[in-house]
């Protein structure tokens, strides 16, 4: 599990240095301001992205601890979907190193076809690994109400979906929604608290 939060917080240094892009760019060529707001947006994108990427590595990574016996079944994990013919490949070894490589291969792509950012999601993605109530568990080390965590969660993937899908335009006005450097901040500051308290409970 220690890889899933060493990645997150490369990935999370990396979006921070692009707001030090941002400082330099405004620094040099205020006028510039509207164009530069896009690598603001970007940010949004790339830290949701890191904390999706999260999600997905420790929900694959629990998985295979639950198969190895190490972490105990939830009632999600025994309905996490496995083929025949995966089933049929690592009941075809009896190499320990070799299952586990089917069985990793095979969460990978099916866990690709999901998307682990919004509250919904992660709370699906972490009962797999016998994680629940996940938000009341948080709560303590985020120092926030449970419905605070989450209901901040959605606010900042919805966000990141009308920047993704929308190119961040608000069809009212038919203006980009305002975006601005502390914004960015905050959301980065809560996924730098979220995931470790996330990681703390595995």
């Amino acid at each position: 599990m220690n890889g899933a939060l060493h990645k997150y917080q490369f990935n999370s240094k990396t979006v921070d240095e692009l707001g030090k892009l941002y400082d330099l760019i405004l620094d040099k060529y205020p006028l510039l301001q509207t164009q530069a707001e896009e690598i603001l947006r970007t940010q949004i994108v790339m830290i949701v992205s890191a904390f999706d990427a999260f999600i997905h590595d420790i929900t694959r990574i629990g998985l295979i601890e639950v198969y190895d016996g190490i972490r105990p079944q939830s009632t999600s994990c025994t309905k996490y979907p496995i083929g025949l013919t995966i089933l049929s490949h690592i009941n075809s070894t009896t190499d320990s190193t070799i299952k586990i490589g089917i069985l990793d291969s095979h969460i990978r792509d099916n866990n690709s076809k999901d998307s682990y950012q919004a509250p919904k999601s992660v709370e699906y993605a972490l009962s797999l690994i016998n994680i629940a109530n996940l938000w009341t568990k948080l709560s303590p080390a985020m120092a926030l109400p449970a419905s605070d965590i989450k209901n901040k969660l959605s606010l900042i993937v919805d966000r990141r979906n009308k920047i993704a899908h929308e190119s961040d335009y608000n069809p009212t006005t038919g203006a980009k929604y305002p975006i601005d450097k502390a914004l960015v901040v905050n959301v980065i500051k809560y996924f730098d608290l979220l995931v470790p308290s996330i990681y703390n409970l595995l």
